[in-house]
């Protein structure tokens, strides 16, 4: 499984599907977008509101009762948006299973149409358990040490894909055949997706560039009321990596195929042998 062959399998899966393959995965980052602008509406009145009394009174002529009130009101919209934070999680894991199908077809049959991946929001309680036990595990692992989390989100990786493949799979089912599948083959998808590192860091340097050069003409402004915050800033310049998205997902699908094909003479030997041993018993 070569890193450049599988990316070169990917550029032509999505050629000619790019439409489609962007506008997914717009609306799995649109959930993270739009917590940042109702962010910036959650606050923006308030510090409209401080910048006026500053501006009008002075800031020793602010009483600590006015700074507490602006304070409650500030920490009650936060906690709001928390609430908000919590609900696009909850979205994103709701929509997994339909992004992973959606790139698993696309890599499989070189089919991007959007169907494929609106055709799976019907199982978005299977989706729901399998990403939130995949979450759950990873954050454990975790907490002993930053290292094994790492290594699990590898071995867990293929679980989507396999639930994709079967759906009349328990998560559980499909975390365990995900690490049976990827033992001895973390190091491959550590290589490719470290064969993408140039085009995530110019993607990061685009998306600095963005964000600096819209820092300053915000800056230069000085209209506090109708300033766009940093959190939108940064929401949207992330948006500049949608297609590069697009590109390693569709890649990583073209790795589970691949690792499924390599696998399959190894299971069918291995359930020969099981049934072999059944008949002797």
């Amino acid at each position: 499984m070569n890193s450049f062959q599988i990316r070169k399998e990917a550029r032509t899966a999505l050629k000619g599907n790019w439409v489609n393959a962007l506008l997914v995965c717009l609306i799995m980052a649109s959930f993270a977008f739009i917590m940042g602008v109702i962010y910036d509406l959650s606050t923006m009145g308030i510090q409209n509101e401080l910048l006026d009394l500053l501006e009008r009174q002075g800031a020793n002529q602010i009483t600590d009762e006015v700074y507490l009130d602006l304070y409650q009101s500030l920490n009650a919209k936060l906690i709001l948006l928390n609430v908000f934070n919590i609900l696009a999680t909850i979205a994103g894991l709701l929509f997994g299973l339909a992004n992973a199908n959606y790139f698993l077809r696309l890599a499989e049959t070189n089919n991007g149409r959007f169907d494929v991946f609106t055709s799976y929001f019907k199982y978005v309680w299977r989706s729901f358990c399998l990403y939130l036990l995949m979450t759950v595990k990873i954050c454990l692992w975790s907490l002993l040490l930053v290292i094994p989390g790492i290594i699990k989100s590898f071995s867990y990786s293929m679980a989507p894909y396999i639930k994709a493949d079967n759906l009349d799979l328990s998560a559980a089912e499909c975390i365990d055949r995900s690490k049976n599948m990827m033992k001895g083959q973390k190091g491959a998808l550590f290589g490719l997706g470290f064969s993408f590192i140039g085009w995530i860091l110019l993607t990061a340097l685009v998306y600095t560039a963005i964000t600096m050069v819209l820092r300053m003409v915000l800056g230069l402004t000085e209209v506090t009321t109708t300033r766009i915050q940093p959190s939108s800033i940064t929401a949207l310049s992330a948006m500049l990596s949608i297609p590069l998205t697009a590109y390693i997902q569709t890649a990583t699908a073209k790795f589970y195929l691949a690792l499924k094909v390599k696998l399959s003479p190894i299971e069918e030997q291995s359930s020969t042998t099981d049934e072999k041993e059944n008949v002797a018993e």
